[in-house]
Order: C-alpha cells, then structure tokens, then sequence
C-alpha cells in the first residue's frame, strides 16, 4: 500500500504516475497474474456465477484475454519507450488510464512503418549471438531492436482492447414464435471515464435472410452501433436508441464492467479496499477483489409503433425494474454484481460483519491451483 506522501505528491489518483521502470514492471506482472487468475475462475464459473449463457461466456472471456493482452503490451511498450510516463487509475479502477489506450493506438497505427525499420527477428538473434560472442557483452542496442519488434508484432486490433473493439456476430438459429432469425453481437469500449473496460452483449432478432444480414446487414448494423453507443447513457436509453435507429429488433442488451481491481494499487477508500486492509494479516502483492457487473435490459414484449427515425412497424417495449432501487437508478431490468478473490479474501468476506460485501455481491473463490499460475506468482515474489 502507499502512504499519504506518495498521495499528496500525486493529487491526480486517476493519471498517477509510478516512481520508476521497476515500478512499472512489478505493476503490470501484479495486473496480468490478476487477469491469468480470473481467466481461469471465469472459465470454471462463468455460466453459473454470472447468469452468462455458453456463448456470452465465451464472449466475455475474450475480451478478458484481450484486455490482458493489452497490458503486456503496454508492458513491453514501457521499456521501448523509459522516458514515458504511463499513467495509472488508483481510484476505483486500478488499470491504465485511457490515454494509455489511445497511446496504444496511435502506435498501431505506425506499426507497418515501425517493424520496416528492423531486422526480421532470425537475423536479430544471430546478430545478437555474434555480439555477444565477439565482444563478450550484453548487445543493448541489438535487444532494444528486438523488444521493438515484439512490441509491433504484439500490436493487432483483434487481440487487444482499444477504445472500441467489436466481438463476433453469432448466429443462434430462427425463434418459432416470431419467425425471424436470432443473433448475438458484441462490442467493448475503454471507459473514459471510469478507466474500466466495458462489454456489451446485445441480443437481437432480424427478418432478413442469415446470409443478407451476416454480410451487409452487419456492417450496417455495427456503424449504427459505433455512433449510438454511450457509457453515459443508462442501458435502457441505449436499448432504445438501437430499436428506434436500426432496423433489427433487439431483445436483450448486457453491459459487462471488467473491472475495478481493488487491492494494491487502490488509493480510494471504497468499501472493497477499506475490507482489504482490514486483513490481518493483508499482502498487498496476493490480495486482491475483482468487480464483474453485469446489467442487463430484456424486451418481454413488443408492440404495434412505427417511430420517425425506422421504417419497423413493431417496436420494443424494455423493462426496468422499478421496485429495485439500484436497477431504477441504472435505468435496467436487473444487475448482476460479482467478485473475483483468492479463497483468503473470499473467506474474509464472508466472514467480515461491517461491510457485509457478500449480501452485495455474489462472490467467486479463486483457487491457486494452475501450475500456469503458481509458477508466474513465484516469478512475482
């Protein structure tokens, strides 16, 4: 944990800035061994914990691997580039802040020009074993032309997670009742606000045939998509931007925060950090609690209304839970609210009486027993 000198020295917790690259390579190892661990839990769990089907669950596990492999590029992007400054969200978010991200992209985006400019990598390692062989020392330019190559070859749209990512489209098969074919699609986008990584899972039905709406229909559908959609919009609001502006009749939307990690690099005096240093004993290294939100808006039924902006004749009618507090607020049918934590933590919960965390949330107990995993937390120690 950081003391209040290390605070008052950096009033901005959301671009916080660490001490030096030793500093920064003990964070992101803390941050991928968390993703590695809850990789795995929600592999095991997903369904049964996050009210997930099969394929929403193969969805969101995606977008976990890529936004852990956007850290072990940022990661590697660290050490091309030491004089950088990466900036951290130690406020309720405990991941780069989004300017990081943009970062990221605007290197993609030199990607093709940067890997021209250096040796293909077999030439980079004989090269290297010559040096070496030669001169009896450690060829640092040679390794820094290396780690550049690996950084630009690690940099593909698909594999990351970027400001706005889109996931695939699935078909599921006609509904009887309706007569039209059923689809899922997804889309993520980096908070620019809250610096945590959101998934949507929309859950639509079309009346054209599957081969017309999987090809144009889809690239129609995903610049719709891209334009409408709001962090700062409650879910329902965008459910109803989808209906009135699209053609397709959307069913159910899932909007999936990834996210805050609360723990070491935590400075807000939330709830869930408040908990943690109230172990006894607490490691801030293996200690840490997970939030995976899930809101969710549902279309039981639709109804006769052409709307100005769409040629349909039907339109959607979404519920939101008016009896439930939370859920009026958030503008949603329902909110599934999960945590991620070592077994420890996990008991800690259970067992703590002031903050009753587990009344809250559904809590999911990480085991360590991935050899994957033990062996990276020992390289962490």
């Amino acid at each position: 944990m950081y003391t209040k000198d290390v605070i008052s020295n950096n009033p901005e917790l959301d671009n916080f800035i660490l001490e030096d690259i030793e500093s920064y390579n003990m964070y992101f190892q803390y941050v991928e061994r968390i993703f590695n661990q809850v990789l795995e839990a929600y592999y095991e769990n997903g369904e049964q914990v996050s009210g997930h089907t099969s394929h929403e669950k193969e969805i969101v596990a995606k977008f976990l691997q890529r936004m852990k492999n956007t850290i072990v590029a940022l990661s590697v992007g660290s050490h091309i580039d030491p004089d950088h400054q990466m900036k951290i969200d130690v406020t309720e978010s405990g991941l780069p802040n989004y300017k990081e991200i943009f970062n990221l992209e605007v290197s993609m985006r030199g990607r093709d020009g940067a890997l021209s400019n250096v040796p293909p990598s077999n030439d980079l390692v004989q090269s290297m074993l010559d040096f070496v062989f030669t001169y009896k020392k450690e060829p640092k330019e040679l390794l820094l032309q290396s780690l550049t190559r690996f950084y630009y070859e690690k940099l593909i749209a698909d594999d990351l997670f970027l400001s706005f990512n889109f996931g695939e489209t699935i078909p599921l098969g006609k509904n009887k009742g309706s007569g039209r074919e059923q689809y899922l699609i997804s889309w993520g986008f980096y908070d620019t606000n809250t610096n945590v990584p959101y998934v949507n899972i929309l859950l639509f039905e079309d009346s054209r045939e599957q081969s017309a709406m999987l090809t144009q229909g889809v690239v129609e559908l995903k610049e719709k998509l891209r334009i409408e959609d709001s962090a700062y919009l409650p879910l329902s609001s965008v459910a109803e931007l989808i209906d009135q502006k699209t053609e397709i009749f959307p069913k159910m939307i899932k909007r999936i925060a990834l996210g805050p990690i609360f723990g070491k690099y935590s400075l807000d005096d939330s709830k869930m950090n408040l908990l943690l240093k109230n172990m006894k004993p607490m490691d801030p290294v293996e200690d840490f609690i997970f939030s995976l939100t899930t809101e969710i808006v549902v279309s039981p039924k639709e109804e006769s209304r052409k709307g100005l902006l769409s040629s349909k004749s039907v339109r959607q009618n979404f519920f939101v839970m008016r009896e439930d507090y939370e859920s009026l607020v958030r503008g949603v049918s329902s909110v599934v609210k999960n945590i991620f934590a070592p077994t420890k933590v996990a008991q800690h919960i259970y067992d703590d009486e002031t903050f009753q965390l587990s009344t809250e949330y559904h809590v999911v107990p990480i085991t360590q027993n991935s050899s994957s995993i033990n062996q990276q937390t020992k390289q962490n120690k």
